[in-house]
């Protein structure tokens, strides 16, 4: 069993996502519990306001965003949406996506990844 805490694991930008989130990756490929078969990894994004990750897309791989506090526009494809707490949202794969942050205070995002054959 692997227990993480989330405040114990250190926020970092990934330059192919704009500087404006930071990233904890807790568990999965590139993190120190690279434990997950087919959830290629799980991962806490903090987005600062007017913030973004940019838009980007993953071939082999499908997310699900769970928003965790704040509020944002998400952009899938060629559909945007207002999304807040409590929202979940299903990311496909091979599909451009976008998290915005327009509010006034950080949105923090839990997200999880899994492979698609």
């Amino acid at each position: 069993m692997y227990v993480v805490n989330v405040k114990d694991v250190e926020k970092r930008v990934l330059s192919s996502h704009g500087e404006t989130t930071k990233y904890q990756l807790i568990f999965g490929r590139g993190s120190e519990y690279p434990v997950t078969k087919s959830i290629t990894s799980v991962w806490v994004m903090t987005v600062e306001p007017g913030g973004t990750n940019q838009p980007h897309s993953h071939e082999d791989e499908e997310q699900v965003y769970l928003i965790k506090s704040g509020e944002g526009t998400i952009s899938v494809g060629d559909e945007k949406r207002r999304v807040k707490e409590g929202d979940v949202i299903y990311l496909p794969p091979k599909i451009t996506h976008a998290f915005y942050n327009d509010g006034e205070s950080e949105c923090i995002i839990i997200a999880f990844g899994a492979k698609v054959p």
